[in-house]
């Protein structure tokens, strides 16, 4: 037996062993399911997006340097991790976990560029 929520807004999401806890938008959502009642909840609406088409647009969008101070940000990030790559590379013993640390170290200096990048502003000593 299924049972259709009437409210306006949708019921908090919950995690779902099915989906990995991700519900694509615009899919129905059940709420909750009790097989041992014969019992479904749906959520009849579609589910709004938790990412909005223009957050997508901004993370795939190309975002040039916009003075040469964001340029020199990007080149000494870019240093810095190179450095903490290299050091890392030296240190630890060959192995799975020496290149899961070195992919986190590169992907750590991408998420610190793309801030860089998407904000286009800098802060600290060095931001002018």
């Amino acid at each position: 037996m299924k049972t259709a929520l009437a409210a306006d807004e949708p019921p908090e999401p919950q995690p779902s062993f099915a989906t990995g806890g991700i519900v694509p938008a615009g899919s129905t959502y059940v709420v909750g399911d009790y097989p041992q009642c014969g019992l479904e909840i749906v959520w009849e609406k579609p589910m709004p997006k938790f990412t909005t088409d223009e957050t997508l647009a901004s993370w795939f969008a190309y975002h040039p340097p916009a003075t040469p101070e964001i340029v020199d940000a990007h080149e000494r990030v870019r240093e810095v991790f190179h450095d903490v790559a290299e050091f890392l590379n030296e240190l630890l013993p060959e192995c799975p976990d020496k290149t899961v640390a070195l992919r986190a170290v590169r992907e750590a200096m991408y998420h610190a560029n793309a801030c860089i990048a998407v904000q286009q502003k800098l802060y600290g000593p060095e931001a002018s």
